[in-house]
């Protein structure tokens, strides 16, 4: 049968297939549209096709598409930085709002952007949005901070530079703040009054807070029982550990917390405990096969992970005496919350560092923790002469822990290094290593050796 002569229904379901939000679609559809008569028929007559209108498109084609879609739901989207700022900019929006203004009842999602010297943005966010149900916000204030958001049914909220009602919000399962204005305790009423909330952002916020705020919000829990996603960017450590105080919520899929100071710093201990708590929960995330542990620290960094839950600090004021010293005490607390049944799971370490020796001195509270480590690896960049025999006495032999000796990470079996790591000694120093673990009862041997980058200057057949 010729495609021309396909049934009615066939050609629709195959055209619905072209539906979406892109730059593009119109004009893809318009290139069906013009194959026969036929086609251009049922395209007219499919309002499933018709249901995105933007502000720049051309306004016989902005209002072909009000009458196509019928009493279809509508995705709009009114971004007014499309133009130039000039005198026929004003007249082609006005035009616009005027159109769309009786169809706000059928709004589904809207995409909003003013211009900087926008004189509608009261027009646009004062309406009543019925039927609106996602609603994404660039650069916009809120002029009038006690007037509400009427959209009963709003679901998914994304606010990149802007301010709102918050109080006014409510019912949210996807909520996403980057540089906004909250408050703590506006961003805690928003989160108490969103039960069903299963993805959270908040970016450059920094949810600044007042003494009624925390007496507020802390007379109860935030429960969460949907969540399963949470990221979190340049808030305020004190603010973010309060809130993470008052969530609760079952383990999270996706947990990220990064925090970067270039000047004045924060005490960020109580922030690594509340994140041990919520990256060692258990269980684990089902997607995840290998459950491994992740630690990276450098002059002004460290990074703490365990699968796909995370935490970054960045900190340009340590120095080479408080940066060790604070990162020490960070991973402390961090270990000190994770839950007991998530470190039995753990059978992958990976350590990264710099020439310092500082990761070496992991080991032992690393061990205490994750006693079923049979895979290690180390990356070191610029490594000092010491490194290796760092991390070698480390492993050669028992250190003491809590009331006596043990050999540490006695199950490993699998050893992964850089090659720049048997420089200078480095390499007679591992083969020790290798021939020690081997003949030591209290330990299994080491049966898998990986060398990164292998130097040439190593003779294959001694590491064979």
């Amino acid at each position: 049968m010729p495609i021309h002569n396909l049934p009615r229904e066939v050609l629709e379901m195959i055209f619905s297939e072209e539906a979406g939000f892109g730059r593009s679609y119109y004009h893809r559809l318009f290139r069906l549209r013009s194959v026969c008569k036929y086609w251009m028929e049922i395209i007219d007559s499919t309002t499933e096709l018709w249901r995105q209108i933007r502000l720049i498109l051309h306004p016989e084609l902005q209002a072909m598409i009000l009458r196509n879609s019928r009493d279809r739901t509508l995705f709009v989207e009114y971004d007014e930085r499309i133009w130039p700022m000039d005198s026929s900019r004003q007249a082609k929006m006005a035009a616009f709002a005027s159109l769309i203004e009786p169809t706000t009842s059928r709004w589904k999602e809207l995409q909003y952007g003013p211009a900087s010297d926008s004189s509608n943005d009261t027009w646009i966010l004062s309406r009543s949005f019925p039927n609106l149900h996602s609603l994404s916000i660039v650069e916009y204030t809120w002029k009038d901070p006690h007037r509400r958001l009427d959209a009963p049914k709003l679901q998914r909220l994304s606010v990149d530079y802007g301010s709102l009602n918050w109080k006014s919000l409510s019912g949210l399962t996807y909520l996403d703040l980057n540089h906004t204005n909250a408050t703590l305790g506006e961003f805690v009423a928003v989160l108490q009054a969103s039960p069903q909330l299963s993805f959270l952002a908040v970016q450059k916020t920094q949810l600044r807070f007042e003494q009624e705020d925390l007496q507020t919000a802390a007379v109860s829990k935030i429960s969460l029982p949907q969540l399963h996603s949470f990221y979190a960017c340049g808030s305020k450590a004190q603010s973010l550990s309060l809130l993470l105080d008052w969530i609760v919520a079952p383990p999270l899929r996706n947990f990220h917390i990064r925090e970067q100071y270039k000047k004045d710093s924060e005490d960020c201990t109580r922030l690594f405990e509340l994140a041990g708590r919520y990256i060692g929960a258990f269980p684990l995330p089902e997607c995840e096969k290998v459950h491994g542990v992740f630690i990276s620290v450098r002059d002004s960094e460290i990074r703490l992970a365990i699968g796909s839950r995370r935490i970054t600090v960045l900190n340009a004021t340590w120095t080479s005496e408080s940066g060790p010293r604070d990162r020490m005490d960070y991973l402390a607390s961090f270990l000190k919350h994770l839950d007991g049944r998530v470190c039995g799971m753990v059978k992958f370490l990976w350590l990264r560092g710099w020439g310092n020796g500082e990761i070496g001195r992991y080991m032992g509270m690393l061990h205490a923790r994750f006693p079923q480590i049979n895979e290690l690896v180390l990356q070191v960049q610029r490594p000092d002469e010491g490194d290796m025999g760092v991390f070698c006495g480390h492993l050669t032999g028992s250190t003491a822990l809590g009331q006596g000796e043990e050999w540490l990470f006695s199950k490993l079996t699998k050893l992964r290094l850089d090659h720049e790591l048997l420089m200078n000694g480095g390499l007679a120093q591992l083969l020790q290593l290798i021939e020690i673990r081997r003949s030591a009862r209290q330990v299994e041997a080491i049966e898998e050796l990986r060398i990164a980058a292998l130097s040439p200057r190593i003779d294959s057949s001694t590491v064979e």
